[in-house]
């Protein structure tokens, strides 16, 4: 839906992707294929260009491979020097140097190449982000994977809640494909704004006394009585830069199912109150 009409909502493309897993992503592409009869690929090729189109195609199809970070310290110093020399340290910025790094891992390791690259140079890679790429959205592609998991969506809800009008479209996306991790980014947000997110979106006319604000509470309250007894509180202290901080998460499997919706699963139990909901580690655990 992020392709379809007459231009491409790139930011729509960078909310699911951006800190999926190659599992997820794989699914996404499979369901993509089935739903359209076309690759996913193929329409970000046909409805991109540029360096854009570079990261997006890299986004669904590098291996984002889990690496054991306190042992890829020699890799993790090879990605630092080489960003380096493709941004700060020429004149013209080698952007398809950071796609390709970039693009290529997971959050954990980006969080680490993120506090080990302003070691070396003073900013932090998301910083050099910033200055080298600017404001496209190739540059908010990036910083989004950079970013904590729940820093980036916490920060996101918050911009489509205080703008001139509320984005619905936005909020319904976040809380509805995020809501495995909710618990922690709910957390975050009330760590960053000082405002409970429920009592936020109570706030605002155009979701509070509506219809379409009762599903986003349910959403929520469904999301939080997933993450009951697993939520990492707000006020742990952070990690240094020493210790590059982990992603939150709530739930090492699957995201779990929403009675009545289209994202329940085959093998998971339907509801809250159904014993196993949700289960450990995914269908079968």
């Amino acid at each position: 839906l992020a392709m379809k009409g007459l231009g491409t909502d790139e930011r729509a493309m960078i909310h699911i992707l951006a800190h999926s897993t190659k599992e997820e992503v794989e699914l996404i592409k499979r369901t993509y294929l089935r739903m359209y009869a076309k690759t996913l690929e193929s329409d970000i090729i046909d409805d991109t260009s540029g360096k854009e189109k570079e990261f997006f195609v890299g986004l669904i199809n590098a291996p984002r491979s889990h690496v054991n970070v306190a042992a890829a310290q020699d890799e993790i110093n090879r990605d630092v020097k080489e960003l380096y020399i493709a941004g700060q340290g020429r004149w013209s910025t080698d952007i398809s140097a950071f796609v390709k790094i970039i693009t290529k891992h997971d959050n954990e390791y980006l969080s680490a190449l993120n506090v080990a690259y302003g070691r070396a140079y003073g900013d932090t890679l998301q910083r050099a982000v910033e200055k080298e790429i600017s404001k496209s959205v190739l540059a908010k592609g990036m910083e989004a994977m950079i970013m904590d998991r729940a820093d980036y969506y916490a920060s996101e809800l918050n911009s489509a809640i205080r703008g001139a009008g509320t984005e619905t479209d936005t909020l319904t996306r976040i809380i509805a494909t995020q809501r495995h991790t909710m618990p922690a980014i709910c957390h975050r947000y009330m760590a960053k704004y000082g405002k409970n997110l429920r009592q936020h979106l109570d706030q605002e006319n155009a979701v509070k006394d509506t219809q379409y604000g009762k599903v986003l509470q349910s959403l929520l309250k469904v999301a939080e009585a997933t993450g009951k007894g697993v939520l990492i509180s707000s006020s742990a202290p952070q990690a240094s830069a020493a210790e590059p901080r982990k992603p939150l998460s709530t739930h090492s499997g699957p995201p779990p199912p929403l009675p009545g919706t289209l994202y329940a699963t085959p093998g998971y139990p339907q509801s809250v109150g159904q014993p196993g909901y949700p289960p450990a580690s995914g269908p079968g655990a």
